[in-house]
């Protein structure tokens, strides 16, 4: 019988709209990520070779996405998720290996490019052919690199690297004008790089042979135009986000169009950590533009908590080596500055002692590292305690007046304390360090910088680790629940 009601017609649209809508939206991303790689003025080879590195997550390993590739990519949405989530994602060029046959082949012509100039400026008159080649290449990527910028200082690099200019200093002082450029080229470079590229340049300047120094200007330009480019990728992250968010909304919806099913896993979790919606106070996420229960900050607390081993929620599933990976470094950080308390309680005048401190801090890291992935807690307190044992004897050995807190009963107090971290919330102090962790994760959803939040005191050996490992959590919240959020609060309305 014929549907007359016209809501085939409309159902088809709205998917038709819906589909649009999401290709707008990937296509907005794929414009602003090739505009990225396009502006760095580079030749149409080099560009075979730029792309976007990709960190590693938890167990899987970095990757390398080509600008060519990038497109038919991010019809992998874990892909657009890394881009949108993950700070580390950045412009990059293509490393092969150094071992890798065509690694070994492109180290040679470019060793080879660089012998036929040395024999070009060789001859007797030298010929500039290709260093004035080069040193146009310069300018161009300096236009591109300081426009809008520095007015004063592109004009004077037009100036400098004009072809005639150029001949004239040539004809005037020969080899003498290759000098002059990269000397003069390495204060500009100098004055516009990051301070990454300081000790760079810094050898740059130090370099007596003209070629070497003309390589190595080229070489480091080169790592500059990825630093600019990665620089507008930061400032321009959040247009980013905005653009991922809508177009995994938008896939989501075809997702629940097409399928009955409901996520399990996911509605169990909610009920776990959730009471029924009614009148309580949100979190406000994305400057204001998304508001997340309070209490759903409680469910997303839960991923983290090493004693959760209820099924992972399905929608998360593109953050779980993430999770995994920051519920490690959860546990490991709370696990150090558990025993760091412990230790400075027991031996109070070493929490004064700042290089004893950060040693010990250091070290209990570096025995942390492999935990909770090889080995159980128990022998990895057991390696912690003797650490923290050993440092007590060092310092008192140093500071003969600390002995009177290192007596042998304190000294087993100390070990006895440290191996009943081993019953994670049953130990006192363990309990309370693990709940500054989280309250510290939902202070962070609060502000735009981690420096707006004092880190708590019982962190204050790691607080960089602390704030890197509770604002990567931030960005899997927000933009978790700037996704699935609907859903979310249809959920806890059936509740």
């Amino acid at each position: 019988m014929p549907d007359n009601t016209g809501r085939v017609a409309r159902m088809k649209k709205d998917d038709s709209v819906s589909s649009s809508s999401g290709a707008d939206e990937k296509k907005k991303i794929v414009d602003l990520l090739s505009s990225l790689v396009q502006n760095l003025s580079i030749n149409r080879e080099e560009v075979k070779n730029m792309g976007f590195l990709v960190p590693p997550v938890g167990d899987q390993p970095a990757k390398f996405v080509r600008l060519e590739d990038v497109e038919r990519s991010l019809e992998d949405m874990a892909l657009l998720h890394e881009i949108a989530v993950n700070d580390e994602f950045a412009v990059g060029q293509a490393r092969e290996d150094a071992g890798d046959l065509y690694g070994r082949v492109e180290a040679q012509m470019h060793n080879a490019y660089w012998d036929v100039l040395r024999m070009e400026l060789a001859k007797e008159p030298p010929g500039f052919t290709m260093v004035f080649a080069l040193l146009t290449d310069i300018k161009d990527a300096f236009e591109s690199l300081l426009a809008g910028n520095n007015d004063r200082s592109l004009a004077t690099i037009r100036h400098v690297l004009d072809p005639g200019m150029l001949r004239q200093m040539a004809d005037e002082d020969g080899l003498g004008v290759l000098n002059y450029t990269t000397k003069f080229l390495l204060e500009i470079m100098g004055m516009a790089c990051s301070p990454a590229r300081d000790a760079e340049i810094a050898a740059l300047k130090q370099e007596a042979e003209p070629i070497a120094r003309l390589r190595g200007v080229m070489e480091t330009l080169d790592r500059m135009k990825c630093d600019m480019a990665n620089y507008t990728l930061r400032a321009q992250r959040g247009e980013v986000l905005r653009y991922a968010v809508e177009y995994e909304k938008q896939r989501f919806a075809e997702v629940q169009a097409v399928c009955t099913q409901e996520f399990p896993a996911t509605v169990a979790w909610l009920r776990r950590n959730c009471t029924p919606a009614g009148d309580e106070r949100f979190i406000r996420l994305m400057d204001g533009k998304v508001q997340m229960p309070e209490q759903l900050f409680d469910a997303y607390a839960e991923l983290l908590d090493p004693e959760c081993a209820d099924p992972f929620p399905e929608l998360l599933g593109l953050d779980q080596r993430r999770l995994q990976q920051l519920k490690e470094e959860a546990q490991q950080l709370c696990v150090c500055a558990t025993v760091m308390q412990l230790t400075c309680a027991s031996v109070q005048a070493l929490a004064t002692d700042k290089p004893a401190r950060g040693e010990l801090a250091h070290a209990l890291q570096i025995l942390c590292k492999d935990f909770p992935r090889k080995g159980t807690l128990a022998d990895t307190l057991q390696s912690l305690a003797l650490q923290a044992l050993v440092t007590v004897d060092a310092f008192v050995a140093r500071h003969p007046d600390a002995a009177p807190a290192a007596t042998e009963q304190s000294r087993q107090a100390l070990e006895a304390q440290i191996a009943d971290v081993a019953g994670r919330r049953r130990s006192g102090v363990y309990g309370v360090v693990w709940r500054k962790l989280i309250a510290h994760a939902r202070n962070l959803l609060l502000v735009d910088r981690p420096e707006q939040v004092t880190s708590p005191p019982s962190y204050a050996d790691y607080r960089a680790d602390l704030n890197r490992v509770c604002w990567l959590f931030k960005r899997v919240v927000t933009y978790n629940y700037a996704v699935h959020g609907d859903f979310y609060q249809q959920w806890l309305k059936q509740f």
